[in-house]
């Protein structure tokens, strides 16, 4: 009963299938930081950095700690849910603007006292007048890297089909 057989295999595809789906869209969110754009109806390139630091777009101290971070959260028969743990994941991937804490203006005192000792100026300066500033908030633009996507759509249904006419073969 060769139908039989190809219906098991069917049932395994569609029970792999959304952790399937989740692996590729953890890659596709992944990509982003690549890529340094969101892809979906249209190309939306992410803005590039204010300052000069050597680090890229997105890239800190701890060198992708919020591109590691990118995980499936949840699987379910019907639906996959990616997300990172960080806390700051959600401000960078929508954009809005945070307010200026104490904590914060000490970070930023600290990093122009150790860039004023390493002799990097433009560092220095653009700390110091974080550290001044009379502002209540920073902007933090918007730099997408999870969300709905139609090209992200479009590789799970090939992978989706793909895997199906192998079951069926």
């Amino acid at each position: 009963m060769e139908w039989l057989k190809q219906l098991d295999e069917l049932e395994g595809v569609y029970r792999k299938l959304p952790r399937i789906a989740g692996q590729i869209a953890v890659r596709f969110s992944k990509e982003r930081f690549k890529t340094k754009d969101w892809v979906d109806n249209r190309t939306e390139p992410w803005g590039n950095r204010k300052d000069n630091f050597a680090n890229p777009i997105m890239v800190g101290k701890q060198s992708g700690a919020l591109r590691r971070s990118i995980r499936i959260v949840r699987v379910t028969p019907r639906y996959v849910i990616i997300g990172s743990d960080k806390p700051y994941a959600r401000i960078h991937n929508e954009g809005g603007s945070i307010p200026v804490t104490e904590k914060m203006k000490k970070f930023f005192y600290w990093k122009y006292l150790n860039a004023k000792e390493a002799n990097k100026k433009k560092d220095a300066e653009f700390w110091f007048n974080m550290y001044i500033s009379k502002k209540k908030n920073i902007r933090i633009p918007r730099r997408q890297f999870m969300g709905n996507s139609t090209i992200l759509s479009k590789k799970i249904e090939r992978e989706a089909l793909a895997m199906t006419k192998q079951a069926i073969k």
